[in-house]
This record gives structure tokens, C-alpha cells and sequence, in this order.
């Protein structure tokens, strides 16, 4: 599943609930690999909600990686390697990958960032692993600063907004595509 939006509309937010309803509701164990902020503001970030992910990293209902995307070389065989690995040992139903557009601005060849993200997410998928790639919405159309992934390829596109509406920013979501 996708789930994109601009600066603050709160899709990392989003995105780690996904995860501690996973962890608390139906006792499933959730890997939330960011590219950009640190584990530690992740966790201080999660107590404003009332969520204590340091507890449930010790109950081993959430793991936390921090990847820096410069410092990965070959997506397919160092970050993918890692990340089956946390999958086996924790036995994990959910993921999340924050965010693939800032993976993306680090990667030289676009076209094989995105063949690889795309084979992860299908074998993510065969494995029984419900997956959200978090990807920032460009400013405009054409935006190039922007790395998109194919709407067409995901199971589901969850767009994320914050507006502006007479002076005052306002949250909105809209499910765009949801299959089954």
C-alpha cells in the first residue's frame, strides 16, 4: 500500500499507528524502516499519541531500522538481506518504509531503485506481509524532485493531505484505491 502526502500530513504518524494497532490489537509484530529520522525521534514522537514503542520493542512487537539511503550501496542485497532477515527472526506481519522518496533521491539509478522496490513488495506480499511504502507527494505535477512509485502497481494508494483552508492547515485523507 502506498500512502503518500506532502510535508505534514502526517503520513509517518500514520504509519507507525498501523504498526501499534498491529502490535496491540491483533498481536502481530511490525518493522518500521526509516531513511530519515532517527529511532529516537520516531519513539519520542510516538509518546505525544500515548504510544510506548520502547516497550513493545522489548516485547518484540516492534522493531525499529535506520538505514542512512547514502550509505546503501545496492538496495537489492544489503537493505533487502537486512530486511528478510528481521522478518524471519521476528516472525513480522506488518512493515513500513519510511520514505521511498528519500531513498530515491540517494539512489543514481531510478530505474532499478524502483524494479527492486517493486520485486520487495511482491515477495514482501507472497510472504503474508502487509507492507506501506511511505512516499512524499510531488509540490506540483511534474515535480522532479520527487520519487514516485507506480499507483498502478500497489494493492492500494492512500493519499494523506494538509491543507490550507482560510489561514488554518487542516488534515485530510482519501483512499484512492483499495484492492479486495
Amino acid at each position: 500500500v502506498l500512502v503518500s502526502g506532502s510535508p505534514g500530513a502526517g503520513k509517518s504518524i500514520f504509519s507507525m499507528q498501523f504498526l501499534v494497532n498491529g502490535a496491540e490489537m491483533f498481536d502481530e509484530t511490525g518493522v518500521y524502516v526509516s531513511f530519515e529520522e532517527e529511532p529516537a525521534s520516531l519513539r519520542e514522537g510516538a509518546k505525544l499519541f500515548g504510544w510506548d514503542i520502547e516497550k513493545m520493542e522489548k516485547q518484540k512487537k516492534i522493531r525499529i531500522i535506520f538505514e542512512d539511503p547514502y550509505e546503501i550501496k545496492s538496495f537489492a542485497t544489503s537493505l533487502s538481506g537486512q530486511i528478510y532477515n528481521t522478518l524471519r527472526e521476528t516472525g513480522a506481519k506488518r512493515i513500513v518504509f519510511d520514505s521511498i522518496t528519500y531513498l530515491g533521491v540517494a539512489q543514481d539509478n531510478q530505474y532499478k531503485l524502483r524494479k527492486n522496490i517493486a520485486e520487495l513488495g511482491k515477495r514482501l506480499k507472497q510472504m503474508g506481509i502487509t507492507t506501506l511504502f511511505i512516499s512524499e507527494a510531488p509540490d506540483g505535477p511534474g515535480d522532479p524532485r520527487m520519487f514516485r512509485l507506480d499507483e498502478f502497481a500497489c494493492d492500494g494508494v492512500i493519499r494523506l493531505y494538509n491543507l490550507l483552508i482560510k489561514g488554518t492547515r487542516q488534515r485530510a485523507i482519501e483512499i484512492v484505491k483499495l484492492r479486495k
